[in-house]
């Protein structure tokens, strides 16, 4: 199928959600410095026929979910699909204070150049009444009813006792109409560990996958297909023996879709001109 621009389509694996066969991540919007140009990537984004929009609480700590939500303001809710996720709620002072954050984040990344902080662990909770706050929360931000795909953020294996105990939470955000899908996003080893220990629960797993170490074919290995994958761009751009050249070229990016052939590649960019040549790479590529 192709879309806007030339764009491929595809119907996710196992579920009735047709996307584009990139999706935009927003793990990094809040680093677009302004509101205006944040609205303009994500413009570039839709208008080159990307239709699945991935956030979190986490992300800016709230903000890529404001964000979003400004943007599909008006637009028609059917034309896109969206995901967010539970687990790593957005820390309150920071969210209040988005120079905070800025500043936070810059004092903690030259601690950490220094060798002055390490192993920092970020607040986590499945508790039901945690994720219900943040979920409630997520869906205030994007001004929506519902998300396509409700995922468990980043999930270890050692969670697999509190996941059961969220299991009949989960099942009623699908029952109400509030998450279409659910699933699992973060380490593909870990992912299938945890789809294997609590079975018929989880609709999706969204993997993190690179070139070089193909993390994603433990979900293969395991009869599972790959639904979402990324970690593409950035496992290339941090090198090491192997990684592919011109990490932001369409050598990685044409792997990454022949590694996950049938399912949806998360792209993030802060830059414009890169979506383009990211859809312009998709409509020349070929399924094998």
């Amino acid at each position: 199928m192709a879309g806007a621009r030339g764009m491929q389509s595809v119907m996710i694996p196992g579920t009735a959600l047709i996307s584009s066969r990139l999706g935009f991540g927003t793990a990094s919007l809040h680093h677009v410095s302004t509101s205006t140009r944040q609205m303009r990537l994500l413009a570039s984004a839709a208008e080159s026929g990307l239709t699945h929009f991935d956030t979190a609480p986490m992300y800016g700590e709230g903000l890529a979910e404001r964000a979003l939500g400004r943007f599909l303001r008006g637009r028609k809710r059917e034309l896109v699909t969206l995901a967010t996720k539970v687990g790593f709620p957005s820390r309150g002072l920071a969210e209040m204070f988005p120079a905070w954050m800025y500043f936070e984040k810059a004092t903690k990344a030259i601690s950490k150049k220094a060798g002055l902080l390490r192993g920092e662990q970020r607040p986590r909770s499945l508790l039901e009444q945690d994720v219900e706050a943040s979920f409630s929360k997520s869906l205030r931000r994007l001004q929506t009813d519902f998300v396509d795909i409700l995922l468990i953020h980043e999930p270890s294996p050692a969670e697999i006792p509190e996941i059961a105990r969220l299991a009949d939470w989960l099942r009623r955000q699908k029952e109400s109409g509030r998450a279409r899908y659910i699933g699992l996003a973060g380490n593909a080893a870990a992912c299938v560990a945890i789809h294997g220990h609590i079975p018929g629960l989880f609709d999706i797993l969204q993997v993190e996958d690179s070139i070089d170490a193909c993390e994603a074919d433990a979900a293969s290995a395991a009869g599972l297909p790959l639904h979402l994958t990324y970690g593409y761009l950035r496992a290339s751009s941090q090198g090491g023996a192997g990684s592919l050249p011109s990490p932001t070229g369409p050598a990685v990016l044409t792997a990454a879709l022949a590694r996950n052939p049938r399912g949806v590649v998360l792209v993030s960019t802060r830059k414009l001109a890169r979506i383009a040549g990211f859809s312009q790479w998709v409509s020349q590529w070929v399924a094998p």
